[in-house]
């Protein structure tokens, strides 16, 4: 059935994941070591609204708090960005550099009110006075950040799960509230089909009107393979703004891996 109107924000995803064909992937995660994880719309959506509830308890997470999401390309990174959105408030990733750790210019002032991270160790000098660190494992499926956490901060996996997956703080976004990259919350669907557009080099994935991609029952299937944390964003916001699934791959790969992946993930055309 074809749907003419795209889901234009987390909220409107999060109810469609759990009303929609609610046992059907929509996000599937390749990363090192052979690691894979599938989430189906319901467990994806409630994994959002817990770490929702967790950011707005805590972080006091709504429109104008600025939260720094310093992870890969990963699942977990996909579910904290969501859940900051979720919550009105706007996402940095930006905060992140290159090699995954956060920048550390001389005498730079803090960008963020929270930071959710896997180096918690060298998050509190981008953070503003009194804000949060959300510690985050990377390993698939671990339920503790595996390494020490300092005064105050918290663990993204075991305190996470200690939330319950029902809104307890229902907080609407500011339309004209900042998102992410400059845009606001009611362009964040152009932001994702812009990004996602102008992706170039390796992995780079058009918008999934465009791609060759699979299907779902309800939607495209799209293999998102690009190492930046942003196109990876913008291309699983496009796919799933559709109705669709993504295949998100957090490791390198090469052009056949990507091809056999696709095939294997029924993205390919």
């Amino acid at each position: 059935m074809a749907h003419d109107t795209p889901l234009d924000s987390v909220r409107e995803l999060v109810e469609f994941w759990q009303a929609t064909d609610p046992t059907s992937p929509r996000l599937t995660w390749y990363g090192p070591d052979s690691e894979r994880v599938e989430l189906s719309g319901r467990v994806l959506a409630n994994w959002v609204i817990k770490a929702t509830n967790l950011l707005t308890e805590e972080a006091d997470a709504g429109p104008r708090v600025v939260v720094g999401v310093d992870l890969p390309v990963h699942w977990r990174a996909m579910v904290w960005s969501l859940a900051a959105l979720r919550a009105g408030a706007s996402v940095d990733l930006a905060v992140a550099d290159t090699a995954g750790g956060l920048p550390r210019s001389m005498g730079a002032p803090p960008v963020v009110d929270a930071v959710v991270t896997a180096h918690p160790e060298r998050a509190r000098e981008r953070v503003r006075a009194g804000g949060s660190v959300i510690a985050v494992a990377l390993p698939a499926l671990a339920r503790s950040f595996d390494g020490p956490l300092g005064p105050g901060v918290i663990d993204g996996a075991a305190d996470l799960m200690t939330y319950p997956d029902v809104l307890t703080q229902p907080t609407e976004s500011d339309p004209d509230g900042p998102a992410i990259d400059g845009a606001s919350h009611a362009d964040l669907l152009a932001w994702a089909r812009r990004t996602t557009a102008g992706a170039a080099g390796p992995g780079a994935v058009r918008p999934p009107s465009e791609a060759p991609t699979g299907s779902t029952a309800t939607g495209p299937r799209a293999l998102v393979a690009s190492s930046d944390p942003r196109v990876a964003l913008a291309t699983s916001l496009a796919a799933w703004a559709e109705r669709g699934s993504v295949v998100v791959v957090g490791d390198a790969r090469s052009a056949a891996d990507l091809a056999h992946l696709a095939q294997v993930e029924g993205t390919a055309s």
